[in-house]
């Protein structure tokens, strides 16, 4: 019965823990090169309400939970649709902020996603 309550317990923090995306739209400097801000993207964490962001913009969301989905519409200067992107993922690190950056996910980076920790 303890076992139970103990399983039951890691469960719920797991599935209520509160974590802070930071939404980023800055451009990021990846192994094969520089990544550019996008002209204008909406972002969509879970089911939110979208964010559009600009270049150098950068917007938080707070959610629960590890697994989550994030839906983007990138679009050009004259705000023509130029991709779309649709990932579920899951927040392994210890950490309680990451930073999520724009111009990385559309490049199909694999760190488009990282630990934040504020400079002090």
């Amino acid at each position: 019965m303890l076992l139970v309550l103990v399983l039951l317990s890691v469960f719920l923090y797991n599935i209520g823990k509160g974590y802070t995306l930071l939404l980023d739209n800055k451009d990021i400097e990846l192994p094969g090169g520089t990544a550019k801000a996008l002209a204008m993207v909406e972002v969509q964490v879970d089911n939110e309400e979208p964010i559009e962001l600009y270049p150098r913009d950068r917007d938080m969301v707070l959610v629960n939970g590890k697994s989550h989905t994030i839906s983007i519409t990138a679009y050009n200067k004259s705000f023509a649709e130029i991709g779309s992107y649709k990932i579920r993922f899951k927040l392994r690190e210890k950490s309680d902020m990451f930073l999520l950056s724009m111009p990385a996910l559309a490049a199909e980076a694999e760190d488009w996603i990282s630990p934040f920790s504020p400079q002090r």
